[in-house]
């Protein structure tokens, strides 16, 4: 009889299993020791990309001083190097230049580099256009190629960015609780509030996504507990937006599961996280009540997030960062009117602003400096995201592309208000890379 040569529909987007194994064939990943498997993600590519992409939070602690070797630089190099190794047989690069998504990509990116041409040339604009052009570019193109292959690097990926947010949490937990250290200022390079924030909200996705794909009772306890928990630690940790767009992942993946055709098999069962969240605040609303108001006064004074947030419309010194960076945002809207078609420049924003060094928008941020032409251009290609992601939603629930999809929405929507800076975002591009890699392989095998 001869096989049907479709990959199955409750993964559509994955790449399809092979039909047969013939005889001296490598042994199958899931029929390894469980020592070799964890032997090979420990040292995989996908391992070495998560340490180039986190680089920044972890070098600049003191227990790696000793490293002689930039972190970002090194596992730059080390992760290019394992694509290298896999590009003989296993990455298909004349289908990257065929894709409209690879192509948008390099329209952005070139129009960023271009408009270095008529900035001020100082050492922050070419600082900014380097960082841009190396990083970015590695960034997408290592998600696209390379963990976007198959469906087994994107979850090794996926697990090892929630393992390495995990291990920052409990470095935070740790200077905090035992050593008694707060970071609150983002100027700090080390270690600040901002960086475990953005991590919590990671594994919080992956939480949520959890919760929407599991298959019993006990799966989705789990997952929503663990959601509360990180809920919890963010209010010791400082980040306002962070909180608030991990708070957003249960609406998000509410609207998705009800609008979503491919969501009709479990969407009912999205109810049932929505009530274990209530049951869950009605648990801890308890719990406050019967640990006393002097206990919670103590907690209160220790969540640095909630005195954040309310001091967010005073002008008290943790609530001057909101007055600054909507300082910031008129700055860079005026200057744009100013140069509205082709912008100021690469790091023209920086340069004229040096306090704020960018206006914790990135959409603005493009929109001064490389105008309506750039702005357009990664309007686009964030759309085509946008779209490629609604498409990998599962048919049967499989908590990897659900996650993926949204870390990526949240992550989008948090540098379209508040946050952004266009050399940092490396996660962002990365996960746009996966994402328009697997719509693409999806399109080529329907056309097959």
């Amino acid at each position: 009889m001869r096989q049907s040569t479709h990959p199955p529909p409750a993964a559509d987007w994955r790449l399809a299993p092979a039909a047969g194994k013939a005889a001296g064939a490598p042994v199958a990943a899931s029929e390894r020791p469980l020592a070799a498997r964890w032997a090979a993600a420990l040292f995989s590519f996908e391992t070495l990309f998560l340490l180039y992409l986190g680089a920044g939070r972890y070098k600049g602690m003191p227990e790696f001083s000793w490293f002689p070797i930039d972190f970002t630089l090194f596992f730059l190099v080390a992760s290019i190097g394992a694509a290298v190794l896999l590009s003989a047989h296993r990455i298909n690069l004349l289908a990257a230049l065929e894709d409209y998504g690879t192509l948008c990509f390099a329209a952005f990116l070139g129009w960023v580099l271009l408009s270095l041409l008529w900035s001020s040339f100082s050492e922050i604009n070419r600082i900014k256009l380097a960082n841009t052009a190396i990083l970015l570019s590695w960034s997408f193109l290592g998600g696209y190629l390379v963990v976007a292959a198959s469906y087994a690097r994107l979850r090794r990926f996926l697990i090892g960015l929630v393992i390495f947010s995990v291990a920052l949490l409990l470095y935070w937990a740790h200077r905090r609780f035992v050593l008694g250290i707060v970071d609150v200022r983002p100027e700090e390079e080390i270690n600040n509030y901002l960086v475990y924030g953005y991590h919590a909200q990671y594994v919080a996705a992956a939480l949520v996504a959890g919760a929407v794909a599991s298959r019993g009772a006990f799966g989705l306890a789990s997952c929503m507990t663990g959601f509360a928990a990180i809920l919890v630690t963010m209010l010791f940790i400082g980040g306002r937006g962070p909180l608030i767009f991990a708070l957003l992942l249960i609406p998000l993946a509410f609207a998705l599961l009800l609008s979503h055709p491919k969501a009709s098999f479990y969407r009912s069962r999205f109810l049932t996280v929505v009530m274990w969240v209530a049951l869950l605040a009605v648990v801890l609303q308890l719990l406050v009540l019967w640990l006393g108001p002097y206990l919670v006064e103590q907690l209160s004074d220790q969540m640095t997030t909630i005195s954040r947030l309310t001091s967010a419309l005073d002008q008290s010194d943790l609530g001057a960062s909101v007055s600054e960076r909507e300082e910031g945002q008129r700055f860079a809207f005026e200057h744009w009117l100013q140069a509205p078609v082709i912008g100021w420049g690469v790091g023209e924003f920086g340069h004229l602003f040096p306090s704020l060094k960018y206006p914790h928008n990135l959409f603005l941020e493009i929109l001064m400096e490389q105008g309506l032409i750039g702005f357009w251009l990664l309007v686009a290609l964030m759309g085509l995201g946008l779209v490629r992601a609604w498409r990998l939603w599962p048919a049967r629930p499989d908590w990897v592309p659900i996650a993926l999809i949204l870390m990526f929405v949240t992550l989008l929507m948090s540098r379209a208000t508040v946050q952004g800076y266009l050399p940092d975002e490396r996660l962002l591009f990365a996960l746009l890379g996966i994402i328009l890699g697997l719509g693409q392989r999806a399109v080529a095998r329907r056309t097959d």
